[in-house]
């Protein structure tokens, strides 16, 4: 289950509610900005979720954090057992709980037209491939993968007529470039 970006007291509800043992949630950052309830009731739902997906810039704005594997790994301490900074045309930072280990996540070098949904696809389909596999490495590269087709032209619709076999490929081109930090 995903919960977007909406208001942290829409998004509390949502986990709260879906919150079922093994069960994967992914959270968004809410809207921001924040006040300081608003950020204590965010920091009690990550303890609730199992992926956090933040950018660079809501990073800055709720925790004026600067992106980078510390940062990953001080959110995971909030609970989630992985969390991904999202950076747009720079890729991702990952940190994985559970291993103990942080990656840097390439993009897939494609034409970009329009960034417009690029976030929510990575976000679904890192989501989707984290509850089928438990790998972190191998969901953020789907994410990536998919991010990479929705930027190629104007909305969103068009990716969906990717063929699997190029997810496939783009998503395995990723995987080979992951660095460890």
């Amino acid at each position: 289950m995903h919960v977007a970006s909406i208001p942290i007291e829409s998004q509390a509800l949502l986990v709260g509610a879906l919150a079922v043992d093994g069960r994967v949630i992914s959270l968004d950052a809410p809207h921001v900005p924040l006040d300081d309830g608003g950020l204590r009731r965010l920091e009690r739902v990550l303890a609730q979720t199992t992926i956090f997906l933040p950018s660079r810039e809501e990073l800055s704005l709720i925790w004026g954090l600067e992106p980078d594997i510390e940062a990953c790994r001080r959110l995971a301490d909030l609970g989630p057992e992985f969390v991904a900074i999202k950076l747009g045309d720079a890729g991702s930072l990952v940190w994985s709980a559970i291993a103990g280990r942080g990656w840097r996540i390439p993009i897939f070098p494609t034409d970009t037209v329009d960034m417009t949904g690029a976030g929510d696809a990575y976000c679904g389909a890192l989501c989707a491939t984290y509850a089928l596999t438990s790998d972190p490495r191998a969901a953020a590269a789907s994410g990536t993968a998919a991010a990479s087709f929705v930027v190629e032209d104007f909305g969103g619709l068009h990716a969906l007529r990717t063929r699997p076999e190029e997810f496939d490929r783009r998503a395995e081109d990723i995987l080979e470039r992951i660095e460890e930090v």
